[in-house]
């Protein structure tokens, strides 16, 4: 079973915090949640989990070194590429997940390996519909 650690919200109980709180329902029993030091992969909720930025210090390398790196992208990646540390991102993010068709394509516009998987759901509230006959 993969090893995966998933990197802390904001602290501030607000959108990446949910993200965060989110990615790991949704992953429950998919895969074995760990610390970063034993993680076979890092799925950061933020570029700036990863690479540091304002009042952030980045992940130690020797913690990235050597491990697939996700990264959620939850703004709009054009707007992102003009925040500071995405371009340090981008040199070490091997995947990065978006929430819409849009984002998908400003990724491959960038030249940025991402894959779309819907915006987040809270599976404790909405649930699959039964497939109709």
């Amino acid at each position: 079973m993969l090893k995966l650690h998933i990197t802390q919200g904001d602290g501030i109980g607000w959108a990446i915090d949910e993200d965060a709180r989110l990615m790991q329902a949704a992953m429950e029993g998919l895969v074995r949640f760990t610390d970063a030091g034993e993680a076979d992969a890092i799925l950061a909720t933020w570029f700036v989990r990863l690479v540091g930025g304002p009042g952030q210090k980045p992940m130690p390398l020797d913690l990235l070194a050597g491990r697939r790196l996700l990264c959620w992208s939850p703004n709009r990646p054009f707007h992102e590429a003009t925040l500071l540390g995405h371009g340090k991102a981008t040199e070490c993010v091997t995947r990065w997940i978006v929430g819409s068709g849009q984002a998908e394509q400003e990724m491959r516009s960038l030249g940025l390996a991402a894959t779309r998987i819907p915006y987040l759901v809270d599976t404790a509230v909405f649930h699959a519909m039964p497939p109709q006959d």
